[in-house]
């Protein structure tokens, strides 16, 4: 019997690949035309676009983000 590693979660949104990627234009694409209920939709881990933006140290994602209005509290 063999140990497979683990698989590592996966982004479950085009923002969270966005984010993931570091790719401030589709960021900022997403965020025009995506519907608002979208811009928090979280990860299989939980976690929305900007707790992972905040975790990867991606300041210039988060400053992003908040300008359109991502968040409204619901980082925990």
């Amino acid at each position: 019997m063999t140990n497979a590693p683990a698989a590592s979660p996966q982004p479950t949104s085009l923002l969270h690949l966005a984010v993931a990627g570091g790719h401030v234009d589709t960021l900022r694409l997403l965020l025009q035309r995506l519907h608002p209920e979208a811009l928090n939709a979280r990860d299989d881990r939980g976690h929305t676009a900007l707790e992972c933006a905040v975790m990867e140290g991606r300041t210039d994602l988060v400053a992003l983000l908040l300008e359109h209005g991502v968040g409204g509290g619901t980082l925990r």
